[in-house]
């Protein structure tokens, strides 16, 4: 390997050495106390009422640039065709950057923040990226950890590193949104176990031990998640269209934290509308 390979080895260590040292500055920067779930009500007031960068044009038009999602980690089916092999259910996974001072700046942070990614994924044991899923983000094959119930967890946790080895403060400089699109693992829990009338149940069908989730489940992986540090901020599709019930459960629990999205809930629906 070292002959034929020469020197990349010793980047590599450098490379990770770099990333542990910059993670240490980035969480000895966050002096507050508060977890992310106290504090994500904060970021949520700050999004609704500024944005990235706003110019004034010539005839005295005001222009804004909204906040940026980028989808940096991909599954569902949005990489099934694609990369069979992942074993991610929901959809999609977003870097948020928050301090960004220009709409270029927000480039330039999330381009760094997906290649670290890359590099953590592939570098973790019994994980490695398949491929660049649909809309631009890397699609994973992730082997869960003893605590965790499905993959997505462990890559949240990835998310959460990527935002630290960059430097980055989680929560302050860079937060998550989710789109879970669950209407695909209730659609999923549906086809596969016949009970076509079910409402509030969902197959995480990617994973070879395809769990099976409550809607209760569901909003307690969210709280858990946010609770742990992962400084989501933005949950769209976080239940199926026809669960009303998970989507009420969300809004009492949550809606006044982060953002509550209704995309397949409100745009393929007449009837919910």
């Amino acid at each position: 390997r070292l002959m034929a390979d020469p020197g990349k080895l010793k980047e590599f260590r450098a490379r990770e050495k770099a990333a542990a040292e910059a993670a240490a500055r980035a969480a000895a920067a966050d002096t507050s106390t508060e977890s992310w779930y106290v504090r994500s009500k904060q970021l949520k007031d700050k999004f609704l009422t500024s944005r990235i960068q706003s110019i004034n044009l010539k005839d005295g038009t005001r222009v804004a640039a909204p906040w940026q999602y980028r989808n940096c980690a991909m599954g569902g089916r949005h990489t099934e065709k694609e990369y069979p092999e992942s074993n991610i259910s929901m959809q999609e996974s977003m870097f948020l950057p928050l301090s960004a001072k220009t709409y270029e700046d927000a480039q330039e942070m999330t381009v760094k923040l997906q290649s670290r990614l890359k590099e953590i994924i592939e570098s973790a044991p019994g994980a490695k990226v398949m491929g660049v899923g649909l809309e631009g983000g890397i699609a994973p094959y992730i082997d869960k950890e003893p605590s965790d119930k499905i993959p997505e967890q462990r890559m949240w946790r990835f998310m959460r590193q990527a935002i630290l080895d960059c430097e980055y403060t989680p929560g302050v400089d860079v937060a998550i949104a989710l789109d879970p699109a669950c209407s695909e693992l209730e659609n999923m829990y549906r086809e596969e176990t016949g009970q076509m009338d079910s409402v509030g149940m969902y197959r995480f069908w990617r994973d070879k031990s395809k769990l099976d989730m409550s809607r209760d489940d569901i909003l307690n992986l969210y709280k858990e998640a946010m609770e742990a540090g992962i400084p989501i901020l933005s949950i769209e599709d976080g239940f199926g269209e026809m669960d009303h019930q998970g989507w009420k459960n969300m809004m009492k629990e949550l809606g006044d934290k982060i953002f509550i999205i209704g995309d397949d809930l409100v745009t393929t629906k007449d009837s919910n509308i």
